[in-house]
């Protein structure tokens, strides 16, 4: 089969280029893959990608695109990364591996700032919430609410995936909650191989940590207003046993306040430092006895940071909430998002009374990764929801040529009789490589 892959790539500030990087090689091996990124320069890649494309707005970037049999769209909430990918997929459909289910942020973003078309963002809200969400676009321009407060219930993810061959999801939940969709949807646990020899060894060997005071504790990502730092500032400040720790923060600020200023404000700049991107991140894990890896609200989506926390063997604190409460309870310690700040003070206490229970939480968070996030589990999925998205094409396309055919007789319907609109809902059917007996539906097929 011959794909396209469509995503950022490393050096991008993303997790989703890092998935990229461990996607690919198993992917390259079992299809041939041709690799698109907006931008201007990228890492090297492995030996079986022969090729990375720039997007552009050219007939000889759609007639390479075209000549593929499928194309996969990476999408996720960060529009810098993935506002191409999403326009490239409306008018070339395939497959949409979704990393982000709360895409208000991003749609909200575009609409709003980028293009300067606020009707075109209520249209939408119309189009994929109803009335309701129309209502609540509305509100928001004039004032009366925030973005923040309707994203949960308006999430506009319809948008990213409304003419999708099939879609891709990372979490039970995502795939549950996107069941009704008419196209094949699939889940697959989050891909990440395993480090393996000498650096497994100096990665996920506790005894190779100096365990003695001053206990090293680590943030990383993308440190949006969900990765709870605040809190994590405040448990730290109210605890009189503080100075046995050292907090590094480590990513790209994106809508929260100035982290260094915010270290300050607790009084912890003599233990707190917010290092911004780091590009050796490996190496800093290396020498961390705790994680923290608190989303809330969570997105919907999956974690990267805590697969590659788990390659560390690294014990982790997250939320009780989304992806993050599946966990099993012997992997990881969950923190009670009603009560995180005295939850997470009293298991900062536990860690220092006894640090043993925690390493072996990461001993079996590592082992938890090796058995459920091989990338070669998820090339298979990858590659059965190909097949399916293939299947369900001539359909698509029906239902395309339909919507169209609706809003063009829609100013003739009150003069059309139903036997007409039957009719013409056929033949439309059949253009489109289906039979004239309409498949029967079932609220939507869960790939």
């Amino acid at each position: 089969m011959k794909v396209n892959w469509l995503s950022p790539l490393p050096p991008a500030q993303t997790d989703v280029a890092n998935f990229t990087l461990r996607v690919l090689p198993e992917l390259a091996h079992r299809a041939e893959v041709s690799v698109w990124t907006h931008q201007d320069l990228w890492s090297p890649f492995p030996a079986a990608v022969e090729r990375v494309y720039q997007l552009g707005d050219t007939t000889e970037t759609w007639k390479k695109l075209l000549s593929a049999d499928l194309s996969f769209y990476n999408i996720g909430n960060g529009l810098e990364f993935h506002s191409d990918i999403w326009k490239t997929s409306r008018s070339n459909p395939g497959i949409v591996v979704l990393h982000d289910i709360q895409l208000q942020g991003f749609f909200a973003e575009y609409y709003l700032y980028v293009i300067n078309e606020p009707r075109s963002w209520v249209r939408e809200m119309r189009r994929h919430h109803g009335r309701e969400g129309r209502w609540a676009a509305k509100a928001c321009l004039n004032g009366q609410c925030e973005l923040a407060s309707i994203a949960a219930r308006f999430p506009l993810t319809g948008l990213a995936v409304q003419d999708a061959l099939g879609v891709l999801v990372h979490t039970p939940d995502a795939e549950r909650e996107l069941r009704s969709l008419p196209c094949p949807v699939a889940y697959a646990p989050l891909p990440y191989g395993a480090t393996d020899g000498p650096e497994r060894e100096r990665w996920s060997s506790i005894g190779k940590r100096a365990m003695a005071p001053p206990w090293k504790l680590v943030i990383f990502g993308y440190l949006g207003k969900n990765r709870r730092i605040r809190s994590v500032l405040e448990a730290l400040a109210g605890l009189a046993e503080r100075n046995q720790f050292r907090l590094e923060i480590c990513g790209a600020s994106a809508g929260v306040d100035d982290i260094t200023e915010l270290i300050r404000s607790y009084g912890l700049a003599d233990i707190a430092t917010w290092h911004g991107f780091v590009t050796d991140l490996d190496g800093l894990l290396a020498g961390v006895h705790l994680a923290i890896n608190l989303r809330y609200p969570d997105m919907g989506e999956a974690s990267g940071s805590q697969l590659r926390i788990w390659d560390h063997a690294l014990p982790s604190l997250v939320t009780r909430s989304g992806w993050s409460a599946q966990f099993p309870a012997d992997c990881v310690r969950h923190i009670d998002p009603n009560h995180e700040v005295e939850h997470l003070r009293a298991i900062l206490r536990e860690f220092l009374n006894d640090p043993v229970p925690f390493q072996q939480a990461g001993l079996r968070g590592r082992a938890f990764l090796e058995r459920h996030h091989q990338p070669a589990q998820y090339v298979s999925t990858l590659l059965a929801l190909a097949q399916a998205a293939r299947e369900y094409e001539p359909r698509a396309a029906a239902l395309r040529l339909a919507e169209r055919a609706g809003t063009a007789v829609q100013p003739w319907s009150s003069c059309l009789q139903d036997c007409d609109l039957d009719r013409i809902s056929r033949t439309i059917y059949s253009l489109a490589g289906g039979s004239t007996r309409f498949p029967r539906q079932s609220g939507g097929p869960s790939w």
